[in-house]
């Protein structure tokens, strides 16, 4: 078999080191993945996490590896690192927390494409009619304006989002928080084939691993970074969204929210959002007025 080349080398710490490990992240400017898993198995590592990544090890590390490409192949996916042209670039932006390699699902250019812009539609999973119709109404205009619609593919407004950037003929991006081989939640099964069908789904995640919170919260940032700016909808007082308008923020992404009815616990989120400064949007065009020029590129 052979040995390990830089592909291979990010899939097997994308299944052994954890998310923002900063001392990881300084390896990778100084030495090639390939180095780093060749000091790592040969207890040459001076990285501090080292015991931990060890014991994560697979008992054969490059079938291992291998097997979980031949799962991505499968699926029809397939695994690309930041030296790969289809490397969303904006994803650099996370730095130290930025994802070893991605599984892509789809027609990858949508995902790395800089023409138009990608923008986040995001909010409750426990949507009412008027947050489903209004996330909807806003994915069909903003893909008929050349923009790609990216969402966490969710119940509620999440895929309100990606159903109307399909129904629209449009691109969008599901960012998942499991392995690309899986479909979750199976309720949304058939929303999810069409969305890899005409547009992509993303992960950092390893062929097998199953959804968690954290996986989620980790999954958020990516949506994030993806996205020139971000939409919530509508949000209870603690919404998973939060974490989304969070990360965008630090990355110095827009940060949008729609008003809703003030009798509506789901509307709660999105209005403190607006008291604490997001702008206020209730269309497509209000969207793109908020984002600069060099926003819309990203």
């Amino acid at each position: 078999m052979k040995s390990f080349n830089e592909l291979t080398a990010r899939v097997l710490l994308s299944m052994v080191a954890s998310v923002g490990d900063a001392q990881l992240h300084d390896q990778l400017k100084l030495k090639s993945a390939t180095q780093i898993v060749r000091e790592l198995l040969s207890s040459q590592s001076t990285l501090q996490r080292k015991s931990t990544y060890l014991k994560r090890l697979p008992q054969d590390p490059l079938r291992e590896v291998h097997d979980a490409l031949a799962i991505t192949d499968g699926v029809g996916a397939r695994v690309v690192t930041p030296s790969d042209p289809l490397w969303p670039s904006a994803l650099n932006d996370l730095g130290p927390t930025a994802p070893y390699c991605l599984w892509m699902r789809g027609p990858l250019e949508l995902a790395h494409q800089d023409s138009g812009c990608r923008i986040a539609i995001v909010g409750a999973r426990a949507a009412t009619h008027y947050g489903v119709h209004v996330a909807g109404e806003l994915a069909a205009e903003l893909v008929a304006m050349d923009c790609v619609v990216v969402s966490g593919g969710a119940f509620g407004i999440d895929a309100a989002a990606h159903h109307g950037a399909l129904a629209a003929d449009g691109g969008t991006v599901a960012v998942m928080a499991h392995g690309i081989d899986q479909i979750y939640p199976a309720g949304n099964a058939t929303l999810l084939q069409r969305v890899m069908e005409t547009g992509v789904a993303v992960s950092e995640l390893p062929p097998g691993i199953r959804p968690t919170r954290q996986g989620f919260l980790a999954r958020n940032r990516l949506i994030a970074a993806l996205s020139a700016g971000t939409v919530v909808v509508e949000a209870a007082l603690r919404s998973g969204s939060a974490s989304t308008v969070t990360r965008a923020g630090e990355l110095g992404r827009e940060v949008m929210a729609v008003p809703g009815p003030v009798t509506s616990a789901m509307s709660v989120g999105t209005h403190a959002l607006l008291r604490d400064g997001a702008t206020l949007v209730t269309c497509a065009e209000h969207i793109l007025e908020a984002l600069s020029p060099i926003q819309l590129s990203i």
